[in-house]
């Protein structure tokens, strides 16, 4: 059950990307899925999701409380810069 949950949080993330794609008017091809998918397996976007620890109050401040933006404004960056 736990490799399930696992699983559904990493597909989860994945949707986060490839939002994040859609809603710049990226299309998504295979080059963005397979972004996607390395940037969410090497961990990269979990310092942008909150838990119930870290809600991430101070990071998503200067985003107006929009954690969408504040991963979107990561995910970007990485792929601008790769």
């Amino acid at each position: 059950m736990n490799e399930e949950w696992r699983l559904e949080q990493k597909l989860n993330e994945r949707k986060i990307c490839l939002a994040c794609f859609s809603s710049n008017n990226i299309p998504i091809s295979q080059e963005v899925y397979q972004f996607s998918h390395d940037f969410v397996e090497s961990g990269q976007l979990d310092k942008y999701i909150p838990t119930q620890d870290n809600l991430l109050q101070e990071e998503v401040a200067q985003f107006r409380g929009d954690y969408f933006k504040m991963a979107c404004d990561a995910i970007l960056k990485a792929w601008n810069e790769k």
